[in-house]
């Protein structure tokens, strides 16, 4: 089933919490929603919830970008990225102006008109 009804009350006006996204990403089960964006995209979410360093590990540590990677992909249903560091680097380096994390992450979970879908 893909549900994406959770995602509904990411709102420009308030604060992004990508760690919370991801954290409520990593309880589902693999294939259970649809990601209407890129691949990049989705690592760019990953990559900022791993910075704000508030997810650990089956170890208590901070995880990393492969440790959520590894287990964010699948339950989009895609392959997780070999070397996720060569994707950070090619986001840093982009030269290309991006609409904000918050609005590409309402749009890839299919919420980002403000209809019912």
């Amino acid at each position: 089933m893909n549900d994406n009804r959770k995602f509904s009350d990411l709102s420009s006006n308030c604060g992004f919490d990508a760690a919370a996204v991801v954290k409520d990403l990593l309880s589902r089960s693999a294939g259970s929603v649809k990601w209407h964006s890129t691949k990049r995209c989705l690592m760019e979410l990953i990559m900022e919830a791993a910075e704000e360093r508030v997810l650990t590990d089956g170890h208590g540590m901070a995880a990393s970008c492969r440790f959520l990677s590894n287990r964010v992909f699948p339950v989009v249903g895609w392959q997780p990225p070999r070397y996720p560091q060569s994707i950070v680097f090619r986001i840093r380096n982009r030269v290309k102006r991006q609409p904000p994390l918050a609005e590409r992450v309402r749009e890839a979970l299919g919420r980002g008109d403000g209809r019912q879908g």
